[in-house]
């Protein structure tokens, strides 16, 4: 078991402390995290619309791939990232 396992935190949260890079991004711009979020919270169909639209030119430029961690499926043209072992 790794520390972020080990630490009695939510799900989602352990998910985004796997990636640091991620989580220093979102702290050095707190302002639009804050943004985000309440966009997310007010109109949470069109984040995920605007979410799906910056997925499928990632795919397109082979930058979306499933890897052994994660899977990606196409379903009705909807993007989903899930991950490989749940």
């Amino acid at each position: 078991m790794n520390q972020v396992d080990a630490q009695p935190w939510d799900n989602s949260l352990k998910a985004l402390a796997r990636y640091p890079a991620t989580l220093r991004m979102l702290d050095d711009n707190l302002a639009w995290t804050t943004d985000l979020g309440q966009a997310f919270l007010n109109q949470p169909a069109d984040v995920m619309d605007s979410v799906q639209r910056l997925r499928a030119p990632a795919r397109a430029m082979g930058n979306l791939l499933s890897t052994p961690q994660q899977t990606v499926v196409v379903d009705d043209g909807i993007i989903a990232i899930v991950p490989a072992a749940p």
